[in-house]
């Protein structure tokens, strides 16, 4: 990858081209986006050093789309044949295993032809 400069990114919010925003956070990444100043801040030291106008709008969503992107840890895309399960955290064991299964034993789907067709209620409204 090529150096960035500011005449890069000056060009580029001229030019209106599509990858700016990500020439701008990479740019400005340690200055300024990685030490939590607001939006507002930090739009008006970049319109200051670049000389173009940004807005706090576009600092915003620098932060919610590049900013976010970048601090979530890399995944690889290779297969593997561990379970997607989490195994640093174990279930308790005993109790609720137990519970589980039996609970699982006693219900059975129905279809709703199988389902009484009295009403429950049916007593309760012939004494009313």
């Amino acid at each position: 990858m090529s150096v960035i400069t500011k005449k890069d990114i000056i060009h580029a919010f001229e030019t209106n081209q599509r990858k700016r925003n990500l020439l701008l956070y990479t740019f400005y990444k340690d200055a300024y986006f990685s030490h939590g100043f607001t939006a507002k801040f930090i739009a008006t030291k970049l319109s200051q050093e670049l000389g173009i106008p940004i807005s706090e709008n576009m600092v915003f969503l620098i932060f919610h789309r590049i900013a976010k992107k970048d601090k979530e840890p890399k995944t690889t895309m290779a297969p593997t044949n561990s379970s997607p399960i989490n195994k640093s955290v174990t279930p308790p064991q005993g109790k609720e295993d137990s519970m589980a299964a039996h609970s699982s034993e006693e219900f059975e789907f129905r279809n709703a032809d199988e389902y009484p067709k009295s009403n429950p209620f049916e007593q309760v409204l012939k004494d009313i």
